[in-house]
């Protein structure tokens, strides 16, 4: 899938130039987000405004691998985590240009990176829901590391696009509650067991889900799926953008956005003034 130039347009977005890229440092990997946040938890939800050199990072992680990490700069609350999960053959900076967009750059938007194959070059694939799982965690705790007191302890979103979210059932069952809310944006397109995944959501204390599709597949697993995540204990909505095509462009951004009220409720520092994370799924 072609999302070149979509950095340009998110610093659009935001209001900011495209940042210039920076050596990536070495992190390690480290304890939950919840653990390491837990202790500033009396902190109250007025802090100073949030800092950085930059409003897009670029990190290496202990393996060598790199993260992007979008930080809600000026924020003076803590905000959620959002895990942008990229696709195969698709790129981490793609993934946090596209969660930035939905989340109007209120958010943190950590995007770990997958393995590199021959078939698409310049781009990335997972070997495993495990690797997935434990670049996540290195991302987060990185974040955690250096913005722990902006950084929201009970909120981490998982936001997995084709292959990520494909494999997103079986990351979010092996580290339950890690993952408060999901989304899972055109998952179909390999085969998923809807029956699985929804014990796997369960499994993981996953409050709310999202499942958007732009083509045929996805939506008839999205059919099939959604009654079935409501009755393990995940109410789940499902976003169709129509037949656009195996794609993550502006109108799943905007749709995508226009939900959040239904999956986070109220929430002002998202942005979000309505909305009623009880209501019925749309």
């Amino acid at each position: 899938m072609n999302k070149r130039g979509l950095l340009g347009v998110i610093a659009l977005v935001c209001g900011c130039k495209e940042p210039v890229r920076a050596q990536p440092e070495p992190v390690s990997e480290g304890a939950s987000v919840r653990a390491a946040t837990e202790a500033d938890a009396d902190a109250g939800s007025s802090l100073a405004p949030l800092s950085a050199p930059s409003w897009r990072e670029e990190r290496k992680l202990a393996d060598g691998s790199e993260v992007i990490v979008h930080v809600p700069i000026g924020a003076t609350d803590r905000r959620p985590v959002v895990v942008g999960v990229h696709g195969a053959g698709d790129r981490p900076d793609w993934s946090c240009s596209e969660w930035h967009a939905v989340f109007k750059g209120r958010a943190f938007v950590v995007c770990p990176r997958g393995v590199a194959d021959a078939r698409w070059r310049g781009t990335w694939v997972w070997t495993s829901a495990e690797q997935i799982a434990l670049r996540s965690e290195a991302a987060v705790a990185d974040v955690v590391a250096r913005y722990g007191a902006w950084v929201e302890p009970t909120q981490t979103v998982y936001a997995g696009w084709s292959q990520g979210a494909t494999l997103a059932p079986q990351v979010i069952a092996s580290r339950p509650g890690r993952f408060t809310h999901a989304f899972l944006v055109e998952i179909g397109h390999t085969p998923v067991d809807a029956r699985v995944a929804a014990r796997s959501l369960a499994t993981g204390k996953v409050e709310r889900a999202i499942i958007s599709c732009s083509t045929a597949p996805c939506r008839r697993f999205a059919k099939g799926a959604s009654p079935l995540f409501a009755r393990a204990g995940v109410p789940t909505a499902v976003n169709d953008v129509g037949d656009r095509g195996h794609v993550f462009d502006g109108p799943t951004f905007q749709t995508l956005g226009a939900r959040l009220p239904w999956l986070f409720g109220a929430d002002a520092r998202l942005g979000l003034a309505g909305g009623d994370a009880g209501s019925a799924v749309p």
